[in-house]
């Protein structure tokens, strides 16, 4: 399912409304957007059987925050509620419980309402940047950019400013 959700061209929303712990955890990292609420507890729970991480955990951790604070949850292992889900950048918003469905369901819309290829290539080469040295990734930029000339969005995009309108993508 992980491997799923990072091969899919446009980004995963995840709405987390209670625990997420272990492999659970690991789904939510796989995610491209977290909203989550206060009710959120983010659970590692390996160090509790004691295991080391599966789901690819210890591949997302590190892409998420960052290779030593990744390796500094690990080791402490906490449980990390909506608050400091959000500072930590394990989260991208943080809602009331009541309002989480809806928030994410926004998100998701104002997503889709959006230019499809800037929304698809922005999510695949944030993916890919680690997996690419600067000077591949650019050409990789350079060949969607191109790839982006051509698309029916850019073409009513210069219609619009053209005209002084606000664009309005399919």
């Amino acid at each position: 399912m992980i491997l799923s959700l990072r091969a899919l061209p446009i980004p995963v929303i995840a709405a987390v409304n209670g625990q997420a712990a272990g492999a659970g955890f690991s789904l939510v990292l796989a995610c491209d957007l977290r909203v989550v609420s206060e009710r959120t507890r983010l659970h590692f729970a390996y160090g509790s059987l004691p295991a080391s991480t599966d789901g690819g955990m210890s591949w997302l951790l590190p892409r998420t925050v960052g290779p030593s604070k990744a390796l500094s949850l690990l080791l402490e292992q906490p449980i990390i509620r909506g608050q400091r889900a959000l500072v930590e950048g394990l989260a991208t918003e943080l809602v009331p419980a009541a309002d989480l469905q809806e928030s994410a369901l926004r998100l998701a819309k104002d997503l889709s309402h959006g230019p499809r290829h800037s929304v698809a290539a922005a999510t695949r080469l944030v993916r890919t940047a680690w997996s690419n040295d600067l000077a591949d990734h650019m050409r990789e930029e350079h060949r969607i950019f191109a790839e982006g000339l051509l698309t029916d969005d850019m073409a009513a995009a210069l219609v619009a400013r053209r005209s002084g309108d606000v664009p309005a993508f399919r």
